[in-house]
């Protein structure tokens, strides 16, 4: 795969605490995950699950419950009771900037309303981005190489200590 950007490196220290081995992680990357909370918040966070067992810190979304799983703008648990969703969603948005990666969950290519916008951001600031799935309801091509399953892009970063080229810049 061509190298892509440059993330951290990842290094664990162990240390005898009690007769047990603790394992401290340091981070290699920061993504964020977007996609249907709505249609796929479990595999979201399975996806969370798996990048934060690799080292890979997760900005966005936190692992939470879904308080309104009908509405059109999901809200969880973690996010401010008192913000508006333009809040939530401003939030959101800065964690996506500040993220060396995003992985887009869409199973069966399902990407919906927020996550088209989120992309437009994530385009116009050059970050890499990468699909579970092809996307069939996104106005933009989207390469092939931008196709990778989770466990791919994880074994790349943890053996690479880079994202591989997307092809999105």
């Amino acid at each position: 795969m061509p190298s892509g950007r440059t993330v951290g490196h990842r290094n664990s220290s162990m240390r005898k605490t009690n007769q047990s081995e603790v394992c401290q992680v340091k981070y290699t990357a920061n993504c964020s995950i977007i996609g249907s909370f709505r249609k796929h918040f479990d595999d979201i966070l399975t996806v969370l699950d798996l990048f934060q067992g690799a080292g890979i810190r997760v900005l966005s979304p936190k692992r939470s419950a879904i308080l309104n799983p009908i509405d059109e703008f999901v809200r969880l648990q973690s996010d401010p009771s008192g913000a508006t969703d333009d809040e939530i969603e401003s939030n959101a948005l800065s964690n996506i900037t500040r993220s060396d990666f995003v992985y887009v969950l869409c199973p069966g290519g399902y990407v919906g309303r927020t996550t088209c916008y989120e992309l437009g951001w994530v385009y116009c600031r050059s970050i890499p981005v990468y699909f579970s799935h092809a996307p069939f309801d996104l106005p933009i091509s989207v390469p092939r190489s931008m196709v990778v399953m989770p466990e791919s892009l994880v074994h790349h970063v943890l053996n690479h200590g880079i994202v591989p080229s997307s092809g999105s810049k």
